[in-house]
């Protein structure tokens, strides 16, 4: 299952309402800045691209303004690194309204 990378205005989770079938692979690479913009939060990629992340459900939280992924912490405007890729097969991820129109990332699992 897959969660997109929204910041819920309560900051209770890191997630949309959603999930998907997809699964995402290792073969390709996202690095970039976090960025938070009205309760969404998008990955800046270096030649101007933000991506909005579709993580595994079971593997990131938000909590206290803070993105919880693979044992690390990360706040808005830090260096990520993801694996996996863009991808078609998130059926059943719906972007919330509050995100403006992007691409999604999808993360890969990682277990």
């Amino acid at each position: 299952m897959l969660v997109l990378a929204a910041a819920a205005t309560a900051m209770s989770g890191c997630g949309s309402a959603g999930a998907s079938d997809g699964s995402g692979s290792d073969t390709a690479a996202l690095q970039g800045k976090l960025v938070l913009d009205a309760g969404c939060l998008y990955v800046e990629a270096p030649h101007g691209t933000d991506w909005i992340a579709a993580f595994p459900v079971d593997e990131v939280e938000w909590e206290d303004g803070k993105l919880l992924y693979q044992g690390s912490s990360y706040v808005p405007r830090d260096e990520i690194l993801l694996g996996a890729g863009t991808g078609n097969a998130l059926q059943g991820v719906t972007e919330p309204d509050s995100c403006r129109g992007t691409d999604v990332w999808q993360v890969g699992q990682t277990d």
